[in-house]
């Protein structure tokens, strides 16, 4: 009777083993430039409308732009400010239109978000 070798398992490469390390969180495109710049840009105001409104403070852009421009560490012009404000009203449409055919317990926390970031424009 011949003698059974012992199984040997294969090794996988090290670039397959971790390779989920690798990738990012979900499968996703690439924004453009410009539009991760204006996300970017939305994060820094809303921040700094956030603590203006905790100072209770009076938001204008003269006062917006040098803390955003500190914040972001990139220039920020009027223009910018109509580009999001152009998308917040975009998903303020869509989120009414969302939040009034699907369950409001889900989505119900979009609606006040999309509100507040509309009176700062």
């Amino acid at each position: 009777m011949p003698a059974k070798l012992p199984i040997v398992p294969t090794k996988v490469p090290a670039y397959q083993r971790f390779q989920t390390l690798a990738d990012s969180g979900r499968p996703a495109l690439q924004l453009l430039y410009k539009y991760r710049y204006l996300g970017e840009l939305f994060k820094c105001i809303d921040t700094v409308c956030a603590i203006f409104h905790n100072w209770k403070k009076q938001i204008t852009f003269r006062k917006l732009k040098p803390a955003v421009q500190r914040m972001a560490r990139k220039n920020f012009y009027e223009n910018r400010l109509a580009h999001i404000n152009t998308f917040n009203r975009l998903l303020l449409a869509k989120a009414k239109d969302v939040h009034e055919t699907t369950d409001n317990r889900r989505l119900g926390s979009i609606l006040p978000l999309c509100k507040s970031s509309l009176q700062i424009f």
